[in-house]
C-alpha cells in the first residue's frame, strides 16, 4: 500500500491561531476498518500522539475508536464527540461545504491511497451494467462514502449524469467486517461488496466470488483515498494538540516507508552494471496494493495473480 502524508489542505496547520485558554488533555480519534488505516494503528500501538505531545510540553491522552463508515464520523465531528477522524475525500468535501459558515470541517493532510474492489457473487453480474434490483451492494455509508460515490460516478458514465443515483437503491450501509459476513451468508440479500484489503482477499476465496471493477478503473488511475480531517474550531482552540497529532502521523508514515525497504540479504549487485537490485519482486501484503504498476496494467487484476506472475518471473531468471 502506498502510504504518504500530503501538505495541509486549506492551511489548517498554517498560521495557527493562538490557543484560547487551556487545550484539551484528552481527544477522540476515529477510523474505519482495513489496512489502509495502518498509520493510525501504529500511532495507537506506539503511543506516538502522546509522545509528540510531550515534546511540545503538553500531557495528552488519545482515545481510538473504530466506526462503520463516514456518516458516524460526520456526526461525531459536528457534535464534538470526535475531534480527529480519517475519512474519504467525498465525505470531507460534503462536510466542508455544509460547515463553511460554522465550525468549518477541513482536511489536515492526505493519508493513504489504495484500490477499492467491487466483488460480486452473482454469476449474472460481470460489469456494472449488469447490476439490477436482484443485487444488494454493501458500502460503508450509502450516498456519502467513497464507495457510494464511485458507484454514482460509474452510473453517470454509463447511463448519463441525470442517472447518477441509479445504483443508490441497491446499496446498504455495512462496516467491512459485517459486509464480509453478509456476503458469505447472503444475509439480507447482500451479494456484492465494495471492499478494501484485507477483506477483498477473504471474499475472493468464497465460491462464485469475482471482481467487477475497482475505483482505479472508474477514476482512470490512482487517487488519494483517505484524509485526516478535523474542525477549524478544534484546531484554533488546540493548536499544540493538532500539531502533536500531525507530527505523530508523519513519524508513523516514516516507520511504514522504512519498513518497505528490502532487507540487506535481498540486495545483490548486477554482474553487468554493478548496480544494486532487489530480489524481492513485491513488498509485503500490507503494502502491496497500490504500486505504480497500476498505471501500466489493469488494477482489477487480483493480487494473487500478481504474486503468481512474480514467482514465474523469478523461476525464469
Amino acid at each position: 500500500m502506498r502510504i504518504w502524508v500530503g501538505l495541509c489542505l486549506g492551511g489548517l496547520l498554517a498560521a495557527s491561531s493562538p490557543a484560547r485558554g487551556a487545550e484539551l488533555g484528552e481527544i477522540t480519534v476515529a477510523q474505519q476498518y482495513g489496512v489502509s488505516f495502518l498509520p493510525l494503528m501504529l500511532m495507537e500501538h506506539h503511543g506516538l500522539v502522546e509522545k509528540h505531545a510531550m515534546t511540545l510540553g503538553i500531557k495528552l491522552k488519545a482515545n481510538w475508536i473504530k466506526v462503520a463508515g463516514p456518516s458516524v464520523m460526520n456526526d461525531g465531528l459536528l457534535s464534538g464527540t470526535m475531534h480527529i477522524v480519517s475519512q474519504g475525500a467525498p465525505s470531507l468535501i460534503t462536510l466542508w461545504d455544509k460547515t463553511r459558515d460554522g465550525i468549518g470541517v477541513k482536511g489536515m493532510s492526505a493519508l493513504t491511497t489504495y484500490p477499492l474492489y467491487l466483488v460480486s457473487r452473482n454469476p449474472e453480474v460481470r460489469t456494472i451494467k449488469d447490476l439490477s434490483e436482484k443485487d444488494k451492494i454493501a458500502v460503508p455509508s450509502i450516498k456519502i462514502s467513497t464507495q457510494a460515490i464511485m458507484l454514482q460516478m460509474a452510473a453517470a458514465e454509463i447511463w448519463g449524469e441525470k442517472e447518477y443515483a441509479r445504483l443508490d437503491p441497491l446499496t446498504v450501509s455495512l462496516s467491512h467486517p459485517d459486509a464480509v459476513l453478509a456476503l458469505t451468508n447472503n444475509a439480507g440479500g447482500v451479494n456484492a461488496h465494495f471492499a478494501t484489503s484485507p477483506f477483498y482477499e477473504q471474499e475472493m476465496k468464497l465460491p462464485g466470488a469475482h471482481l467487477i471493477t475497482t475505483n482505479y478503473d472508474i477514476l482512470g488511475g490512482p487517487a488519494t483515498a483517505l484524509l485526516i480531517t478535523t474542525t477549524t474550531k478544534f484546531r484554533q482552540a488546540n493548536p499544540n494538540v493538532t500539531q502533536a497529532f500531525y507530527n505523530a502521523m508523519k513519524e508513523a508514515v516514516r516507520i511504514i516507508n522504512d519498513d518497505k525497504r528490502p532487507p540487506p540479504s535481498s540486495i545483490s549487485s548486477s554482474p553487468t552494471t554493478g548496480r544494486t537490485r532487489s530480489r524481492t519482486s513485491w513488498p509485503s501484503s500490507a503494502t502491496r496494493t497500490t504500486r505504480s504498476r497500476c498505471s501500466r496494467r489493469k488494477c482489477s487484476r487480483p493480487p494473487s495473480s500478481w504474486r503468481r506472475s512474480a514467482r514465474s518471473n523469478r523461476r525464469r531468471k
